[in-house]
């Protein structure tokens, strides 16, 4: 089972969600948070008088529910509570963060219309999973040296360090703290680097903690193009522009007259190629520059529009340009 370490993060998670006033499961996690992807579990908690410590709820929920329940076929009394408990000990479970907020809205109880205090506690990576025992039983730090690659391999008071524990509080692991007492309290996703006393960012964030975007705008790309967060902004190549990746830049596509509306085109070596919307690698060079509609790629961006007398249909500005001896929008007349 791997020991439990605060989180400043799961905290400031769950001090966002218990600022609603609405008892029920749910998060209001800020974008690009590590939290984003896998949610943290969690347990809450209401009541009428206000709690000392948040954190004391989780003494609470063990002690008053344990003896509900059964390991040995992982069940519950019925009609009892069992889920707070084995949370708390889900033994995956290594990062918690608890808050409180005072609530004159919504209240819980029935018929009682005063200030009530809601409790929220979050845990990383979550538990609870249907099925799941919340740890496997056996002897003590026996699965430590596993090949779970979040542990140390060490035992620790009678459970499993986790690298996450000891990058933060390197003492709790017998190691050097060269930064003396200072507590890097890293956000959203930072990594505490205790050799340089400095958090370690993710790409999105920046900061002395990570605390604040590094973008103060986040394009979401468009065609599958990706965002670059030391330039703030979307990488579109060669085949489109604009700050999402919106504009196709046709000529680099070979759109004028290039694409015959056919599963067959050809590459630039003018050899015949299939357009397989599947296609992928070396391949997407036939995709974008020789075929851009049928292979997907592209919509006809002139829905219904065609030229006449070999002219060809400009896909930006949906214009022919026209042969020698021929005029019109559509290259229709004779010159």
């Amino acid at each position: 089972m791997k020991s439990m370490v605060w989180d400043d993060e799961l905290e400031s998670v769950a001090q966002n969600w218990a600022d609603q006033c609405d008892y029920k499961h749910g998060h209001n996690i800020p974008q690009n948070s590590e939290f984003q992807r896998t949610k943290p579990g969690q347990n809450l908690f209401a009541t009428t008088r206000r709690p000392v410590d948040p954190t004391r709820s989780l003494y609470y929920w063990v002690d008053e529910e344990i003896p509900f329940y059964t390991y040995a076929n992982n069940s519950c009394v019925p009609g009892e509570k069992c889920g707070h408990y084995t949370q708390a000990v889900w033994a995956d479970s290594h990062r918690v963060g608890c808050a409180v907020a005072e609530c004159a809205v919504k209240s819980p109880f029935l018929g009682y219309r005063g200030v009530w205090y809601y409790v929220v506690c979050n845990y990383y990576p979550p538990g609870n999973y249907i099925g799941q025992k919340p740890y496997r039983a056996g002897a003590t730090c026996s699965e430590c040296a596993t090949d779970d690659s979040q542990n140390t391999g060490e035992c620790a008071a009678g459970l499993c360090p986790t690298e996450y524990e000891c990058s933060r509080f390197p003492e709790n692991c017998g190691r050097e703290n060269k930064c003396g007492s200072t507590v890097l309290a890293c956000q959203n996703g930072g990594t505490p680097d205790y050799d340089n006393c400095r958090c370690q960012c993710l790409p999105q964030w920046t900061g002395a903690s990570c605390q604040s975007p590094k973008c103060p705008v986040v394009q979401q790309c468009e065609q599958g193009k990706p965002f670059d967060y030391s330039t703030c902004s979307c990488q579109c190549g060669k085949y489109f522009s604009g700050a999402r990746c919106e504009i196709p830049n046709c000529r680099a596509m070979g759109a004028n007259s290039l694409d015959r509306y056919s599963a067959w085109c050809s590459d630039p070596n003018n050899t015949p190629k299939y357009c397989d919307y599947r296609l992928s690698g070396t391949t997407d060079l036939i995709k974008y520059a020789a075929c851009p509609v049928s292979c997907g790629v592209l919509e006809d961006f002139c829905p219904g529009k065609t030229c006449l007398n070999g002219g060809q249909l400009e896909c930006g500005s949906c214009k022919c340009t026209c042969p020698r001896y021929f005029t019109g929008q559509r290259c229709e007349s004779r010159v």
